[in-house]
């Protein structure tokens, strides 16, 4: 069990303008995460970046999650890592190398992204 703190930070890491069943249940979390829990929980979107002047192009959020009215960062330097916070990641393991504090978590969506994701890494058969 992971201990989360009053002032705890929890980020769920999820690609940008992207529909899946995946994606919806990282929305989700942090969804209820905020509503239930009354954690300090926030998206995370990747491969969406800022311009020069720090703000973003364009939403994000894909139109079937912008209901869920989630907080959510786009730039890795806006995540607080300090060893109270946690980092959700789908299976974008190599995300973990970019911190060094905060405290990491993987929630496996799908067997077959990972190894997409980690040409390296065969599975077992």
């Amino acid at each position: 069990m992971i201990e989360v703190y009053p002032d705890s930070k929890i980020y769920v890491a999820c690609p940008a303008n992207v529909a899946t069943g995946g994606a919806e249940l990282l929305h989700q979390l942090v969804y209820y995460l905020r509503k239930d829990l009354g954690i300090n929980a926030y998206m995370y979107y990747l491969g969406f970046y800022e311009n020069v002047f720090g703000k973003a192009d364009s939403n994000p959020v894909h139109p079937e999650y912008r209901h869920y009215g989630n907080p959510f960062i786009v730039n890795e330097l806006k995540i607080d890592d300090s060893e109270k916070n946690i980092l959700i990641v789908p299976e974008a393991i190599n995300l973990f190398d970019k911190f060094e504090n905060i405290r990491k978590g993987i929630w496996f969506l799908s067997v077959d992204n990972y190894y997409l994701l980690k040409p390296d890494v065969q599975p077992m058969l």
